[in-house]
C-alpha cells in the first residue's frame, strides 16, 4: 500500500506538527513551574505567617 500526499497535505500535516510540539514544550513548561511553586508554597507561607506574627508582637509590646 503506496501512500500519496500531496505537498499541501504535508505541509498542513507538518504544521500541525509544529503547533503540536509547541503545545507540548508550553505544558512541560507550567507543569515544571507548578512543581516548583508546589515545593516552595509551604515556606513562603510560613515565612508569611513568621513575618506577620513578628509584626504584630513589635506593635503590642512597643
Amino acid at each position: 500500500m503506496e501512500i500519496d500526499m500531496s505537498e499541501a497535505e504535508l505541509q498542513k500535516t507538518l504544521s500541525e506538527i509544529d503547533k503540536l510540539q509547541a503545545e507540548t514544550r508550553k505544558l512541560v513548561a507550567e507543569a515544571g513551574k507548578l512543581k516548583v511553586e508546589t515545593f516552595l508554597y509551604p515556606f513562603i507561607a510560613s515565612a508569611t505567617l513568621i513575618g506577620a506574627t513578628a509584626a504584630a508582637m513589635r506593635l503590642l509590646l512597643g
